[in-house]
């Protein structure tokens, strides 16, 4: 169902154009794969669907790289929180959408959940400092398995981590391919050569 179209629930309603609920990318209405975003951008906002901008286009190549097609795209907020975001407007947020991610979850019950970014993170209920827990595996919300990243974003700013982003998603992959892990899995910052002689 997602956020009404005239949701006022929480500030970053004074911002948006258009309220932006989940899609579906694939062939199926339930894939093993759910993305939580933090919250639409700009492109986003005009459109009204998630991950259209420059960060979806390098997400949909990162998960085709790794055969990766059938998932499903949402936010932790269903609202574009302005250019100058506002903490305490996105904490808001973060609450007041907080019971159409858990409806996400519960249509769409997903294997495993990427989160990307804290506001993602903080909506799958872990209050983690994000550099403690970036790319390990966690127990999410009905049962999930969730791998954590930065959103895609920050490699935008930061492309010498990149190979972070490449790390996560190969996690992803695996945990899709029904390969077992711990609760978290070599160090992060291990390279993507090092990380592969540890898992393969």
């Amino acid at each position: 169902m997602g956020a009404p179209p005239d949701c006022k629930l929480c500030p970053l309603s004074h911002y948006r154009t258009h309220v932006v609920n989940g899609r579906i990318v694939g062939t199926t209405n339930q894939p093993p794969l759910l993305i939580v975003g933090e919250s639409p951008g700009a492109a986003e906002d005009a459109q009204g669907k998630p991950f259209v901008g420059p960060t979806g286009a390098f997400l949909a190549q990162e998960l085709k790289a790794r055969g990766i097609t059938d998932y499903a795209l949402t936010n932790a907020m269903r609202c574009f929180p302005g250019e100058n975001k506002k903490e305490s407007e996105m904490a808001a947020g973060v609450v007041a959408c907080n019971p159409y991610l858990l409806e996400d979850i519960d249509e769409i019950a997903p294997k495993v959940i990427l989160a990307l970014g804290v506001y993602a993170v903080r909506a799958l209920g872990f209050n983690d400092p994000m550099a403690t827990i970036l790319c390990h595996t966690l127990q999410g919300p009905k049962d999930t398995t969730v791998v954590v990243s930065y959103h895609p974003a920050f490699f935008f700013r930061e492309p010498g981590g990149l190979h972070l982003f490449d790390l996560a998603v190969l996690k992803v992959r695996l945990l899709l391919d029904g390969i077992p892990y711990g609760r978290e899995w070599p160090p992060q910052l291990l390279t993507l050569e090092e990380f592969k002689k540890c898992v393969m």
